[in-house]
């Protein structure tokens, strides 16, 4: 299926992100765009993921696809932190996610236990296959401004230096 990159590409360079388009992985035949967020001053680096939910299929094993129409697909936006967190801080860390997604407009942060991974995501509804690149570009300046905000904070309790009750 051909994917709006090239148009989205554009709108968010204009809006001053670096983008790149990539394979989703090695063998699919569907595309992803990534957008460089920046990095903060410990040098750790934020990239944006953003694909078609629909693409997702190629993942999915042998009598699991899960259908989704692709009239009505919709955009996903991902970063996964640049951090493992450890097993003892989940709890706190679950609150912790759970306190600043009450605050975000849409989307917000994700605690995935088997990888061990935490993540913003934020989804996009693309009527048509046909993505907004205003929709799209406020999607990712809010993304940064979240990661921003809360990723010291994700960071020092996902590492033990410091517990939910430290930050309240």
């Amino acid at each position: 299926m051909n994917r709006p990159f090239t148009e989205l590409a554009t709108a968010l360079q204009q809006a001053g992100f670096e983008t790149r388009r990539a394979l989703i992985s090695e063998g699919v035949p569907a595309e992803q765009l990534l957008v460089y967020l920046g990095k903060d001053d410990s040098q750790n680096h934020f990239f944006l993921q953003l694909l078609f939910i629909g693409d997702l299929q190629a993942f999915a094993p042998a009598g699991e696809e899960h259908g989704f129409p692709l009239e009505n697909d919709y955009l996903q936006f991902y970063c996964e932190l640049p951090f493992k967190p450890l097993a003892s801080t989940f709890p706190d860390l679950a609150r912790l996610v759970l306190r600043a997604n009450l605050v975000l407009p849409a989307g917000g942060f994700g605690l995935n236990e088997a990888t061990p991974a935490i993540y913003c995501r934020q989804v996009l509804p693309c009527p048509g296959g046909r993505v907004d690149g205003q929709a799209a570009s406020i999607t990712v300046q809010g993304m940064a401004a979240a990661i921003e905000k809360y990723f010291p904070d994700l960071l020092a309790v996902a590492s033990g230096e410091k517990t939910l009750a430290d930050l309240s």
